[in-house]
């Protein structure tokens, strides 16, 4: 029961928006920090200890382990356990375990993949990494959803990683792979891994691929609201150029990428060297106030603290605080913000406030334990300032919905989005 309820706790905490208290500051743009480690846990950078293991795991927020950890007969299983708990005690990371839908690769049948989730939730995983996910790996529609489905039921959230965002998040009709068009499961609890970005083995990405990729992902999650983690890929061992990985870095600020991180060679599976890589020391601000401006080769965004800016031509990047093309006129909130609804706990409504920088696209939605869309309660263009909407506790078919605990989000076509909690007592 108690594993449950923690699962529960981070579904909420990281599939459902990284939720914010009412009171507390605006999350930085920054992108958190990614490691993918496929060598065995206790031997990243010679430590040979679960507690110094663990604290070289303690840097990051979102840490990918390798496959077969999860299975009690690998060598390095109870130490991996050890090193859970101990990021659990410790708090701030979240840790995903890593399995292979491929068709091509392992093959595993949909059986097996359900024993594996089981193994690493029991494992103390958070969530987890299902790596060759798309159609090239002759993955269809069906199985991706079953395995998510069956992640999901299990309380966790789910990494998917496959190069082309279509397969994932399409309905388009595959007579292969996708003959009914169905839906992805892939919902607003999950991520996209985007790998090879900006650098690919070692190498800049075009200026095409990256920028149609980005714009493609954007308007999925637009519409369905997953976050984005993205990582580079090496060409070598002991390799590390910082110039890309903050050119890399930088680009991920730019569309609001949940977390990135540099990618070891082989994400570290054969020398088990992961050295952590500083990132720039850079504030992006806490609010976007346009979308990505495209004046290629130069790509610009502005947030709330600077200018953003990133040449594709040149490999070069920059942030200008306090430069921006949008201003806030007098008596304008200067930030895009949820506030906490009231009363809370409540019975039969409440009244929730929100507060818009600018004309805004937006929607507010209310949104259940497991991440099911319960109503929308605004969806349209809103003029700056303060707005405040009331919810009666019904669903979008005009059906109360039962006690307990909802989240409400507010989010805009630029990438922000904000979420809180309330409990409907009946």
């Amino acid at each position: 029961m108690q594993e449950q309820v923690r699962k529960l706790f981070w579904l909420g905490l990281m599939g459902l928006f990284a939720l914010q208290p009412a009171m507390s500051q605006a999350p930085s743009l920054n992108p958190k920090k990614l490691l993918i480690y496929y060598g065995w846990p206790s031997a990243i950078n010679s430590t040979f200890t679960v507690p110094l293991a663990a604290a070289e795991f303690a840097r990051y927020d979102y840490v990918v382990l390798g496959d077969g950890l999860e299975k009690s007969s690998h060598g390095d299983h109870q130490n991996t356990v050890g090193i859970i708990d101990s990021l659990h005690s410790w708090g701030g990371t979240a840790v995903f375990g890593y399995i292979d839908l491929g068709v091509l690769t392992q093959n595993l049948p949909l059986t097996e993949i359900e024993t594996r989730v089981d193994e690493w939730l029991q494992s103390g995983a958070d969530g987890i990494f299902f790596d060759d996910f798309g159609y090239d790996f002759q993955v269809s529609r069906e199985r991706q959803n079953a395995a998510v489905d069956y992640a999901h039921n299990a309380g966790l959230p789910v990494i998917a990683n496959g190069w082309n965002p279509d397969h994932l998040f399409g309905t388009a009709v595959d007579p292969d792979y996708n003959p009914g068009g169905a839906a992805a499961s892939l919902d607003n609890r999950d991520f996209y891994l985007s790998e090879s970005y900006q650098i690919a083995i070692g190498a800049y990405q075009s200026e095409g691929d990256w920028y149609f990729k980005a714009e493609m992902l954007k308007a999925y999650q637009d519409n369905i609201g997953f976050k984005i983690l993205s990582i580079t890929t090496n060409d070598a061992a002991n390799s590390y150029d910082e110039n890309k990985f903050f050119y890399a870095w930088h680009s991920a600020l730019m569309y609001g990428h949940e977390a990135t991180g540099w990618g070891e060679y082989g994400f570290s599976a054969s020398s088990a060297s992961a050295p952590y890589r500083d990132r720039p020391a850079v504030d992006g601000g806490t609010l976007f106030l346009n979308l990505v401006q495209n004046n290629s080769p130069v790509f610009e965004r502005d947030t709330d603290a600077g200018r953003l800016s990133i040449d594709l031509s040149a490999h070069t990047y920059s942030f200008t605080p306090g430069v921006t093309a949008i201003g806030n006129l007098p008596g304008q909130p200067q930030r895009f913000e949820l506030g906490a609804n009231y009363p809370n706990p409540f019975n039969p409504s409440t009244e929730i406030r929100f507060f818009l920088p600018h004309s805004s696209e937006i929607r507010l939605e209310i949104f259940d334990l497991l991440g099911r869309r319960i109503s929308t309660l605004a969806a349209g263009t809103y003029s700056p300032g303060e707005h405040r909407i009331r919810w009666d506790g019904h669903n979008a078919s005009g059906i109360p919905v039962a006690s307990g605990t909802y989240f409400y989000r507010l989010s805009d076509g630029l990438g922000n989005a904000q979420t809180l909690r309330m409990s409907l007592l009946r």
